[in-house]
């Protein structure tokens, strides 16, 4: 049996909590298999109804556990899953990856959060499943460097249309006449003439699949406010590919530059090759990404 398998992610810091920016990512791969099985529902009914029904266009769901593979309740014989983002965190003194040989993963916009996730097993595993698509030039550098194939191919978080016509949501706060600081200290001083608020990506968001839902609606309320300010990836970089007015800041909050050092993964730069692409080359990446994502799909679903 086939099924289809969905990031998901514990509370994982020694305060209780995450980041909402992952779940984002998990919207995002939502949107890839929504584009790819062209559904008649709207995107934020899509959700729903995945949510609701634990199913995906008839296939099973399986909710995977990203910090925590071994421990997700695998639904199927071959569970064909979209396998995003930072890889990894510790959870209780370990790294759990790879994943167990009946997940069947794609790999894209792979971002390598720790180095000591790769040991023998892994960089076979990587291997076996090349060409890896890399979210950033440091991670890519990496794995070629251990004989990894790899394929620049962008964060997933880019692939979200959210103007889409079919996106299906409405917000549920106005920000156009506020300037928005997100995990950055508010600056009264960027401007007078507007109202401010601060925001965090960091709650409780325990394992629940319905916070894909909440990051997509929380991500959507930005999307035209006044301005927004931010050291967040997974707020900067969505924002920026539907042409909100959004600014990224580096760990003095000021404005971020090519060559300043990621305050969150200082070894592995999260936005090399992300930072500073041209309108045209975000296009593309989208359209790359989206394809080859939709060409991995139709063969492993065949």
């Amino acid at each position: 049996m086939i099924s289809i398998g969905i990031l998901c992610y514990e509370i994982i810091n020694q305060g209780g909590r995450n980041n909402i920016g992952d779940w984002y990512q998990t919207v995002a791969a939502m949107y890839i298999w929504w584009k790819y099985f062209d559904s008649k529902d709207t995107f934020a009914e899509f959700i729903q109804t995945c949510i609701r029904t634990g199913t995906m266009n008839s296939y099973p769901i399986t909710w995977l556990l990203r910090d925590n593979l071994s421990h997700s309740k695998l639904n199927g014989t071959k569970i064909i899953a979209l396998m995003n983002g930072w890889w990894m965190s510790d959870i209780k003194g370990f790294y759990d990856f790879p994943p167990s040989s009946n997940i069947v993963p794609i790999y894209t916009s792979f971002h390598l959060g720790d180095n000591r996730i790769l040991s023998e097993q892994a960089i076979e595993h990587l291997k076996h499943y090349a060409p890896i698509g890399c979210r950033d030039i440091s991670t890519q550098e990496h794995l070629e460097a251990l004989g990894i194939k790899t394929t620049f191919s962008g964060c997933l978080s880019m692939v979200l249309n959210l103007r889409d016509p079919r996106l299906g949501m409405s917000k549920t706060f106005d920000y156009s006449d506020t300037h928005v600081f997100v995990d950055v200290p508010v600056n009264t001083k960027a401007d007078t003439r507007n109202y401010y608020a601060f925001h965090t990506q960091e709650g409780k968001f325990h394992k629940d699949p319905m916070w894909i839902y909440h990051a997509l609606q929380h991500t959507y309320n930005l999307l035209d406010a006044y301005a927004v300010t931010t050291r967040r990836l997974h707020v900067w970089l969505p924002l920026l590919c539907n042409n909100a007015n959004v600014h990224l800041v580096n760990t003095y909050n000021q404005p971020y530059r090519v060559g300043d050092v990621d305050c969150v993964s200082p070894k592995n730069d999260r936005y090399r090759g992300l930072f500073g692409l041209s309108t045209e080359r975000r296009q593309e990446i989208i359209t790359e990404l989206t394809e080859n994502c939709h060409t991995m799909i139709r063969t492993l679903l065949s």
